[in-house]
């Protein structure tokens, strides 16, 4: 890959690194998440009475966060893990044999350049999740599980990664014991918020998880919820990805076309299970969560493959045409 193009973009998030803490999402109970294990107190939720076992957000974050010694450090060791993103998702882009200017619609994507160094998990999944691709496509196989649990242990949606390479690992070697091993902690981390009344699975079936006394969610509600989410992915969320509504109409358009190219191609699939199974575990939670560009923050290198793909495909079917 083009190491100017990495360049630039490294030289464009140090422009806009922020000092500032960030004032929206949950960067703050990560931080105290973070404070508590590097305090010694263990995984407790010390923002509430009684400081009880955190059962909300995987442990894996506040875990790398509490190196940090500081927040300004923490923000820092972000935009380390930002500039390792960037190094692995072009590795992937070579092994894939995508053109150079993949990694200049990815490291250049307005979201990323903002998140990186904002202290959210957005980054460390991008990382690992990254890395799981990477490990699977060049068959390391051990190495790739090893980093789709690690992604899990970061965001509860890297479930639908540790799916994806578990269908395609069972399909290609059908040893599905060594599949069952694999899924041990993620089951265990599960059973851990279950005895503790925590976990999406707590919130997720409120209509507002803010706001209770509107009641729980039924199948008809949840068809609508689906509908709104994929309304708000089209006007919202991949508008803010990608940085205004044209480039977003416009790469939309490529996706697909992408999608159909690598329908094709049995090596990939990987990335359609992945893609369809992220899409669906966030599509069916609350609307009033996926009025944001950074729930698809996690997606880009598949988007960004897609994208290479869908106008390797375009200019086939121009070339046929002519």
């Amino acid at each position: 890959m083009n190491k100017k193009l990495i360049f630039g973009a490294v030289i464009l998030a140090i422009l806009i690194f922020n000092i500032v803490p960030f004032s929206g999402g949950d960067n703050l109970k990560y931080y105290h998440l973070s404070r508590a294990i590097r305090d010694g107190q263990g995984y407790r939720s010390v923002w509430l009475y009684n400081t009880p076992l955190h059962s909300h957000y995987p442990p894996l974050f506040p875990l790398i966060l509490a190196i940090a010694p500081n927040y300004l450090c923490a923000k820092i060791l972000i935009f380390v893990l930002f500039l390792l993103t960037l190094f692995a998702v072009s590795k992937l882009f070579d092994g894939l044999e995508l053109p150079d200017y993949t990694i200049l619609i990815f490291a250049f994507t307005p979201l990323l350049l903002i998140y990186s160094h904002w202290v959210l998990s957005e980054i460390p999944y991008l990382l690992l999740s990254t890395l799981t691709l990477l490990c699977f496509f060049n068959k390391k196989y051990g190495l790739a599980f090893l980093c789709a649990i690690c992604s899990c242990m970061i965001r509860t949606a890297g479930l639908s990664l540790f799916v994806a390479i578990s269908i395609v690992y069972w399909i290609r070697n059908r040893k599905w014991k060594i599949i069952v091993m694999m899924w041990i902690p993620i089951v265990a981390w599960f059973i851990y918020t279950k005895i503790h009344g925590g976990g999406y699975s707590q919130v997720f079936w409120w209509i507002d998880p803010y706001n209770t006394s509107l009641g729980k969610i039924g199948l008809w509600e949840l068809l609508v919820r689906v509908a709104e989410n994929f309304y708000y992915m089209f006007t919202i969320g991949l508008p803010m990805l990608f940085g205004n509504m044209f480039f977003a109409f416009i790469f939309v358009i490529l996706i697909a076309l992408g999608i159909d190219k690598i329908k094709k191609n049995k090596n990939q699939y990987i990335l359609l299970i992945y893609l369809a199974g992220y899409l669906l575990s966030i599509w069916i939670f609350p609307s009033i969560w996926m009025r944001d560009g950074r729930h698809y923050l996690p997606l880009l290198p598949v988007f960004c493959i897609l994208i290479a793909d869908g106008l390797v495909n375009l200019k086939s079917k121009f070339e046929k045409k002519c």
